[in-house]
């Protein structure tokens, strides 16, 4: 019988706590023993364990134990992922990983999910590109043990865009967000959702030389004004359609601050990524532009809050990386590190950092064939000094990775997805909540539709 517990630590023979002469770890929920027996090795549930006094030495450890241990481990469950599943461990035995929610697809769930998590109160929300009523992506909750998920809104695209790529921000207990596609004018919109899934369209972009189109980007909160990116549209001489930085209130007054191509593509083109606030000014890149102009490799950026853009740093597709298919930014006390998907000596993706000045370093070139595999599409996420982020594709016969990376460029992996039921193809960055990650994988997942995840222990 498949087993669908949380399963955790590895107990070795050779150690006390794997057999009848050790601790006892109990269940606090059911009061039962927390370890499992499965193909003659002995596990350890990670959550809801109690360690109690050792036991008096004993020869049994199966006809005496196992069975009592197995009534706790197994019985019939829902499909893994399921609402009423118990959260799983993903994949391997040690794995500090579990599968919270697998999607389901269809009307009644979200499908590919290719944005991280924002937390508001005590619950988590996101967002899915596709999926819902009528297949236009959706907005979500789900508690962080796993339980209570909920659609709160299934996107229809006429009046409230669709497709949204990018995670949701909290700005006061109101959730914000974008669509790349769907509006009034088919070139996205800026929404918002309260926790009990009161929605609204606050602006629909125009495109063209006179506004930005396709927003694709987090949005940042700067003293309660939002500010984003669009990937095309907007009003450069040299470039009608080279993109945006906007302004928006919560309200939903929009403003072009600055559209790309002003500086002969030099500036940058194709804007996808989320900016970064940093003491008050913005922090970005761009996928194409910089050095060769209109097929160069990107750019950094930062802007004003008036709208004075700056450009940082040109890539040059070596070392360094590319931002042809994104580069992501975060920041970490006052330098911003980030992601760049290709590039780098093998091609395969890099992680960077870089100064407010300009100062641009190279800390890690995804090696060819290594643990960690390749191509971050995500920002990194800061917990106490150590960033952590993801790659989409890993090892191989692998679905990507869970890595950590210092500050001075030394990387770990700390999770690999075998695809199937623990999810596969990570696109989305990791949120940090209670000494534990949380993210979605755009695949994989008991139905194939992806996952919303946790990793603690790291």
């Amino acid at each position: 019988m498949q087993v669908f517990v949380t399963l955790g630590v590895k107990l070795r023979h050779d150690r006390p706590e794997a057999t009848s002469t050790g601790w006892r770890y109990l269940d606090t929920r059911s009061g039962r023993d927390a370890r499992c027996y499965q193909s003659q090795v002995w596990y350890l549930r990670l959550e809801n364990v109690k360690k109690v006094k050792p036991l008096k030495k004993s020869p049994c450890i199966g006809a005496c134990i196992a069975a009592a241990f197995l009534a706790s481990c197994s019985g019939s469950q829902p499909p893994i992922g399921a609402p009423q599943a118990i959260p799983h461990s993903l994949a391997r035995p040690g794995a500090t990983g579990t599968v919270l929610h697998s999607f389901a697809g269809g009307t009644a769930d979200g499908s590919l999910p290719v944005s991280g998590l924002t937390k508001a109160g005590d619950v988590l929300y996101g967002t899915t590109s596709k999926g819902g009523s009528t297949d236009g992506g959706t907005i979500y909750s789900i508690s962080p043990d796993g339980t209570g998920f909920a659609l709160l809104h299934s996107f229809k695209g006429a009046v409230d865009g669709k497709g949204s790529t990018a995670g949701l921000l909290n700005v006061n207990g109101t959730l914000y967000g974008t669509n790349p596609e769907g509006g009034a004018s088919g070139n996205g919109t800026v929404f918002s959702i309260t926790p009990a899934g009161a929605f609204k369209t606050l602006y629909s972009f125009k495109g063209g030389s006179a506004d930005g189109a396709r927003p694709r980007a987090r949005l940042t909160n700067v003293g309660g004004t939002l500010y984003g990116t669009t990937q095309s549209g907007g009003n450069a001489g040299s470039c009608s359609t080279c993109g945006t930085v906007f302004s928006i209130s919560t309200s939903g007054k929009e403003k072009v601050l600055y559209s790309f191509g002003s500086k002969k593509t030099d500036d940058g083109i194709g804007p996808e990524s989320a900016l970064v606030n940093v003491s008050g000014k913005l922090y970005g890149t761009t996928t194409n532009g910089g050095n060769g102009g209109v097929f160069g490799h990107g750019t950094i950026f930062s802007v004003t809050t008036g709208g004075t853009e700056t450009v940082l740093y040109k890539f040059k597709n070596a070392a360094d990386g590319s931002c042809s298919s994104g580069c992501y930014l975060t920041k970490l006390g006052g330098t911003l590190y980030g992601t760049a998907y290709s590039g780098g000596k093998n091609k395969i993706g890099s992680v960077f950092s870089i100064t407010p000045g300009g100062v641009f370093k190279t800390l890690y070139s995804v090696p060819t064939g290594g643990k960690a595999a390749g191509q971050p599409r995500a920002a990194l996420t800061d917990a106490a000094g150590t960033l952590y982020g993801t790659m989409s594709i890993g090892p191989s016969a692998k679905s990507g990775t869970v890595f950590s990376i210092t500050t001075d460029g030394k990387l770990k992996v700390i999770h690999t997805f075998a695809g199937g039921s623990d999810g596969a193809t990570p696109w989305a960055s990791l949120i940090l909540v209670d000494a534990k990650l949380f993210g979605t994988t755009s695949r994989g997942g008991s139905q194939s539709f992806g996952t919303i995840y946790s990793i603690m222990g790291f």
